[in-house]
C-alpha cells in the first residue's frame, strides 16, 4: 500500500472509531430543538420538498430557526431516504462526524505529523465528549457540516496553491456549501491564514496569483452566501418562529462584557470534558470571579500564541485554532446561549487535533501514558453522555441538575414533562422557571398549559393574564397574540365575560392597532376603535 493509500486508510479507521460511542443514538428519538427544527419544519413536511427549497419565493417565506439551506437539503435526503423513522437521521451525522475526524487527520498529516501522531490527534477530537451536543442531536448538524465542508476547503485550498489550480475552483465550493450550513463558517479563511504560518503547510512560497486565484473562487460563494443569510434573517434565525413548548431566550445568555469568562469556559471544557450539559448557567458567567478567571485564561492563550508562533508553530497553530474559531460565537445580539457545548466543536477539532498528535511525539513514557489515559476516559465519557439525549426529559433532568439556576433549562424540563403527559411534574419544573424568570412570557403560557391539565384554574388564569400583559421582546413577539387569545378564551370559558370585555378595552386604549384585541371587539359586540 502506498503512502497515501495508509494515510487514507488510517483517516478512515479513526473516522470509524469515533462514531463507536455514539451508535446508542441510532436508537433515539427527537431531543431539544428536533421537534421545532426538524419534525414540524414546514420544508420537511409533505408540502416541502427540494422544490420548495428552490423555489423563487423561499426567501421570502416566514421559515423558522434551521432555514440555512445546506443543512436543508442534508435533512432533505434524511427524509427521502428514512421518512419518518427519526432514529435513523443520526446516521448522517454520525457519517458526518467520521468524515471530519478523517480530514482532520489528514490535516495533521499535511503539518508534517506522521502517521501516529496524527492518528492521535484526531482520534483524540473524534472521542472528545465536547463533540457529544453536536453530534447526538439531529437539529446541530450544522456545526458537523460546517466542520467537514470547511476542512475539505482548507485541504482543497491548500492542494491548489501549491499543485493544480483547478482544485481552487471546488475550495470555493466547499467554502460556500460551509457557509450555507452556518455563519461560523466564516472563520474558515482566518484558520487557513492560521495553518499557513506553520512553514509545513504550504512549504516553498507560493506565486501571488495563485492566491488572487483563490480569492476569485471564494468571493463569490462567500458574497451569495452572506446575501442568502441576510435574506433568511440574519444569522438564519427567524424571529417569527414559534416556540414549540421550548425556550426562546430574546436576549443572549452573555454580552461582549462576558466574552473572556465565556472563551475561558470554552477552553476549560475543551481540555477537560467537563463540565457539559445542554444548559448552563448564564449568572456564573457574569459573576468576578469566572470574568477574571475568564480574562487570564484569554490572556494565557494569546500570549502562548505569540510565544510560539516562531519556535513552536504546531503549538501556535492549536491555540491559534481555538481562538480563531471561537471568534464568530463568543457574544453578540443574534446569540441566544454563547456558552452551548455544541460551539465547541470547531474549535476543538484543531485545538484537539494538535494537542494529540504533539502528546504521540513526546519522548519518555508520560506523554504517551497520559494521552492513552485521556482517550479511554473521554471515550467512556462521550458514550455515557450521549445517553443523556435519548429523551427530552432525561435531556433536561441532567440540565437542571447542573444548571440548577438556569430558568431556561426549569422551562424545557417543565416542557418535556408535558409532552410525556405528567402535568404533575411539569408544574413544578415551570413553577421553578417562571420563580426564576418571571419576565419570560413563555414560561406563564407553559406554565398555565400544566395549571390547565391539573385543574387549578384561578392558578391558569393568573399565569396567562402576566402573561398577556408582559412587555414582549422582539424574540417572544409572536407570543403576544398567543398569550391574548388565550387568557380571553380562558376568561370566558370561566364564565368571566364582564372581565374579558375589561380586558379587551384595556388593551384597544393601550394599543388600538393590535388585532387580537380588535378580533376579540368584534366577536363579544365591543366598538372597535380606528387602529
Amino acid at each position: 500500500m502506498t503512502g497515501g493509500g495508509r494515510t487514507l486508510a488510517a483517516a478512515l479507521l479513526a473516522g470509524a472509531i469515533s462514531v463507536v460511542p455514539y451508535l446508542g443514538s441510532l436508537r433515539f428519538g427527537p431531543t431539544y430543538d428536533d421537534h421545532h427544527h426538524v419534525v414540524r419544519h414546514p420544508l420537511l413536511g409533505p408540502d416541502g420538498g427540494v422544490g420548495r427549497l428552490l423555489s423563487p419565493t423561499f426567501l421570502d417565506e416566514a421559515v423558522p430557526d434551521q432555514s440555512r439551506p445546506t443543512l436543508l437539503a442534508s435533512l432533505l435526503i434524511d427524509r427521502a431516504l428514512f421518512g419518518d423513522d427519526f432514529p435513523r437521521y443520526h446516521a448522517q451525522s454520525l457519517a458526518l462526524h467520521a468524515l471530519a475526524v478523517a480530514l482532520a487527520l489528514l490535516l495533521l498529516r499535511r503539518l508534517g505529523f506522521a502517521p501516529i501522531p496524527a492518528f492521535a490527534g484526531a482520534l483524540l477530537f473524534g472521542l472528545h465528549p465536547a463533540c457529544t451536543e453536536a453530534v447526538a442531536s439531529v437539529s446541530n448538524r450544522e456545526d458537523l457540516l460546517v466542520a467537514a465542508f470547511g476542512l475539505a476547503a482548507i485541504l482543497l485550498a491548500r492542494r491548489g496553491l501549491i499543485g493544480r489550480p483547478a482544485w481552487l475552483a471546488l475550495a470555493g465550493l466547499a467554502f460556500a456549501l460551509a457557509l450555507l450550513a452556518k455563519e461560523l463558517a466564516v472563520a474558515v479563511p482566518l484558520l487557513f491564514v492560521v495553518l499557513a504560518q506553520h512553514p509545513r503547510w504550504l512549504g516553498r512560497s507560493v506565486a501571488r496569483g495563485r492566491w488572487a486565484a483563490l480569492a476569485a473562487c471564494a468571493v463569490p460563494g462567500a458574497l451569495v452566501a452572506g446575501y442568502l443569510h441576510l435574506r433568511l434573517g440574519f444569522p438564519a434565525l427567524s424571529a417569527g418562529a414559534p416556540t414549540g413548548g421550548l425556550a426562546l431566550d430574546a436576549a443572549p445568555g452573555a454580552g461582549w462584557s462576558e466574552v473572556p469568562a465565556v472563551l475561558g469556559f470554552r477552553a476549560l471544557r475543551t481540555l477537560l470534558g467537563w463540565p457539559l450539559s445542554a444548559e448552563h448557567d448564564p449568572a456564573q458567567l457574569a459573576a468576578a470571579g469566572p470574568a477574571i478567571a475568564g480574562a487570564l485564561a484569554t490572556a494565557a492563550l494569546l500570549l502562548a500564541a505569540a510565544l510560539t508562533a516562531r519556535r513552536r508553530p504546531a503549538v501556535f497553530v492549536g491555540v491559534a485554532w481555538f481562538l480563531v474559531a471561537s471568534l464568530p460565537t463568543l457574544a453578540g445580539p443574534w446569540l441566544l446561549n454563547p456558552v452551548a457545548d455544541r460551539y465547541l466543536y470547531l474549535p476543538a477539532l484543531g485545538a484537539l487535533g494538535v494537542l494529540g498528535a504533539l502528546l504521540a511525539t513526546c519522548r519518555g513514557r508520560a506523554a504517551p501514558l497520559l494521552l492513552t489515559a485521556a482517550l479511554c476516559v473521554f471515550a467512556a465519557r462521550t458514550a455515557d453522555r450521549v445517553q443523556v439525549w435519548r429523551s427530552d426529559v432525561a435531556l433536561f433532568d441532567d440540565a437542571v441538575q447542573r444548571a440548577p439556576r438556569s430558568a431556561r433549562a426549569w422551562q424545557n424540563l417543565g416542557a418535556a414533562h408535558l409532552r410525556e403527559g405528567d402535568p404533575g411534574r411539569a408544574y413544578i419544573a415551570l413553577a421553578r422557571a417562571v420563580t426564576l424568570a418571571p419576565d419570560r412570557m413563555a414560561y406563564h403560557l407553559t406554565l398555565a398549559t400544566a395549571q390547565a391539565q391539573l385543574g387549578r384554574r384561578d392558578e391558569e388564569l393568573m399565569s396567562l393574564e402576566r402573561a398577556a400583559r408582559l412587555e414582549a421582546p422582539l424574540a417572544e413577539a409572536p407570543l403576544r397574540a398567543r398569550a391574548f387569545h388565550r387568557w380571553i378564551r380562558a376568561l370566558l370559558d370561566a364564565g368571566q365575560r364582564a372581565r374579558a370585555e375589561d380586558a379587551v378595552r384595556e388593551s384597544l386604549a393601550g394599543d388600538p392597532g393590535f388585532e387580537p384585541a380588535r378580533g376579540w371587539a368584534r366577536t363579544l359586540g365591543l366598538p372597535v376603535p380606528a387602529p
